[in-house]
């Protein structure tokens, strides 16, 4: 995975366990005890797990992306990441997805319209 702050690990995680747990399931309790073990991780990873996973990529784009500027231009050219203005709808021109938007446009437009309100 070239993205600079995903880890494969994260999910890899919840993926390995979940399979060994299964396979032990299977053996121990025989097919359709596995079945289930199966059907009971899939629903686990597909809400439980993404959300950790999905967690923790947000830390790390805050602890490592929003800290080091060349961290930021190499996610930036990696794509998928979107910024979003507060209080303001996507259509309305609030949103600015990588790579093709213009980011540097959006921080300094918003920086305009901070300096220029008033408290």
């Amino acid at each position: 995975m070239d993205s600079p702050v995903a880890v494969e690990a994260d999910s890899n995680i919840w993926v390995y366990g979940s399979i060994a747990l299964c396979a032990l399931i299977f053996w121990q309790g025989g097919m359709y005890p596995g079945l289930a073990a199966i059907a009971v991780s899939l629903a686990l990873y597909f809400t439980i797990a993404r959300r950790y996973v999905r967690r923790r990529l947000v830390r790390r784009v805050h602890e490592r992306a929003l800290v080091d500027g060349e961290v930021w231009r190499r996610l930036w050219r990696f794509g998928g990441v979107a910024l979003v203005e507060d209080g303001r709808d996507a259509e309305d021109g609030g949103r600015c997805a990588a790579p093709q938007g213009n980011w540097m446009a959006m921080v300094r437009r918003l920086a305009v319209g901070a300096a220029t309100t008033p408290g």
